[in-house]
């Protein structure tokens, strides 16, 4: 990890800006609800990209067809290899049955870091943007290293599940409190107080926002939120096809305290991120507002189990005496189910093509000397 730092940074360092006054996250946030305008630190994540890079799988942009039904399962066994979800052709996934010791080494210590750094760099030195992506980053990477050290695991529980849930749980220590991931998620979108930032929260599972190849940072992180938004809102695990009542996901109604007019700024925010099919479908239903299912599988390419063909074992997790953990079973690198994904996902963009859908143009304003400063205004999208 590496901090670039300005004389106009440490000038400016010691002005800092409050954030908003209401709080609904715990006490450990306190020391990092203030940000500097204009400061010039950076954080180069250029490491958790190398490591995502490796670990991420890009499904691509949804064509809102659901996935079919599976076949029966086979004869002599009531196994069945992959997710039945409508939505398992939909967001990005990990590659978490080929993630080897050393890798799942070098996640954990990059976690260990980056919540040293919030202990021994004052993030108020930070501008806003640098903050945000400071805190998605941190937050995906516990979640992702969680996750491995748990695999194999089906299904990824949402975040707003009652009882005993995964994002509940003690995995970080700030200003001596243990905090969670519904803490972090908390602390984000109360400062923020901008409902772009719920897709910069990996979920773990299929049902939520894509993880991406490449980690946030201050100077393009809401050009980030702004693709991933667009990858959800027009995918069937985000706004539903029924006509009538709006149906969304349960990820918008769980935060509707992020949108300052219910239903009104959902349906504002929505067509700011819809295609034309889907804008048709929000601008045709009522005020009405309905969850869709919530596809709680794991975003992977195994669904978390049973790697090889239906009939064989499930995945067994062993530690040995030095506490490395390693998976037994058989996970051949292209499992049947993953086969079957990566095959739907040629067909699709097979269509695209027929239906000149992939004739987009994308400009990317490089940032020059002067204009290279992270600041916490927010910047243009660079799509048209």
């Amino acid at each position: 990890m590496m901090l670039s730092l300005t004389a106009a940074a440490l000038a400016a360092a010691l002005s800092a800006q409050p954030a908003r006054d209401t709080q609904a996250y715990p006490d450990a946030f306190s020391a990092y609800s203030d940000y500097n305008s204009e400061s010039e630190l950076s954080i180069d994540y250029s490491v958790w990209s190398g490591l995502l890079s490796d670990i991420v799988f890009d499904v691509g942009m949804s064509d809102r067809r659901p996935a079919r039904a599976q076949a029966p399962v086979r004869t002599g066994t009531r196994l069945r290899a992959g997710s039945n979800s409508p939505y398992r052709n939909e967001g990005n996934r990990i590659i978490y049955h080929l993630i080897e010791d050393d890798r799942a080494e070098a996640i954990s210590e990059y976690r260990a870091e980056l919540i040293a750094l919030a202990d021994s760099l004052p993030l108020s030195r930070l501008n806003g943007n640098e903050q945000l992506a400071f805190w998605l980053n941190l937050h995906n990477v516990i979640l992702i290293d969680e996750l491995i050290q748990a695999y194999p695991e089906p299904r990824v529980n949402p975040p707003w599940s009652r009882g005993s849930n995964f994002f509940d749980r003690p995995v970080a220590t700030l200003n001596s409190v243990e905090i969670s991931l519904n803490d972090i998620q908390a602390f984000v979108i109360e400062t923020w107080d901008d409902p772009r930032v719920i897709y910069g929260f990996h979920l773990g599972a299929i049902g939520g926002p894509s993880i991406t190849s490449q980690a946030f940072a201050g100077n393009r992180v809401w050009n980030q939120l702004n693709r991933i938004g667009r990858e959800y809102v027009n995918s069937l695990r985000g706004v539903g096809s029924t006509p009538g009542a709006l149906r969304v996901s349960a990820l918008y109604t769980h935060h509707q305290d992020a949108f300052d007019s219910w239903p009104a700024d959902l349906h504002a925010h929505l067509l700011s991120h819809a295609q034309s099919d889907v804008e048709q479908i929000i601008r045709r239903a009522t005020n009405e507002v309905q969850t869709i299912t919530y596809a709680s599988e794991i975003a992977d390419l195994t669904n978390g189990r049973n790697c090889g063909s239906a009939g064989a074992s499930f995945n067994v997790r062993t530690t040995d005496s030095d506490g490395n953990f390693r998976f037994n079973g058989a996970c051949d690198p292209l499992p049947p189910q993953a086969a079957e994904l990566i095959r739907q996902i040629q067909l699709r963009q097979l269509r695209f093509i027929r239906e000149g859908r992939y004739g987009r143009v994308t400009v990317t304003d490089i940032p020059t000397p002067s204009s290279s400063s992270s600041s916490s205004e927010e910047p243009q999208d660079p799509d048209s």
